[in-house]
């Protein structure tokens, strides 16, 4: 009797892990999903009155290719602000020209936790170009000054989703 009971659990056993384990869908089959996503950090912080101008936050909008829990992030950033001021106390006028252009790309593998709420990490690559050009007319004569620069780097993240 306990031989048969033990072949019984096992049996059962090997049933309920079978079923539990096993996947519903075909996940070479899954689709791509697009994300679109926006950075609001800086466009809340100054609707809270604590913030900066919006338009100075990087990488605003986002892409994400996501398949199988795992996402390709793409971003850009372009910044271009040129602006012309009088200068009181040489009575001339300074024109500022500034260029900043940003991509970004990398990896996050998402860990679903349940229904709703996961977590992720990942790592992005990073690169920029800058340009800025500083131009002031005085009754002395005309200053130019011009600052280029390139930026590299990679940066890790870590979150929590809510879908």
């Amino acid at each position: 009797m306990i031989r048969l009971f033990s072949l019984l659990s096992i049996g059962l056993l090997s049933i309920i892990t079978t079923k539990t384990y096993a996947q519903t869908t075909d996940t070479t089959k899954q689709r791509t999903i697009i994300e679109l996503g926006m950075n609001v950090t800086s466009t809340l912080s100054s609707f809270l009155g604590s913030g900066t101008n919006p338009s100075t936050d990087p990488y605003l909008v986002s892409l994400k290719f996501v398949k199988n829990n795992k996402a390709t992030r793409l971003a850009f950033d372009v910044d271009v602000n040129n602006k012309t001021e009088d200068d009181p106390n040489f009575g001339g006028k300074r024109k500022t020209y500034d260029y900043n252009f940003g991509f970004k790309a990398g990896y996050e593998k998402r860990i679903p936790m349940n229904k709703h709420f996961g977590f992720y990490w990942g790592v992005d690559g990073i690169l920029g170009y800058q340009n800025s050009k500083v131009d002031f007319f005085s009754q002395f004569g005309q200053v130019t000054t011009n600052t280029k620069g390139f930026n590299v780097g990679a940066a890790p993240l870590v979150g929590f989703r809510y879908d």
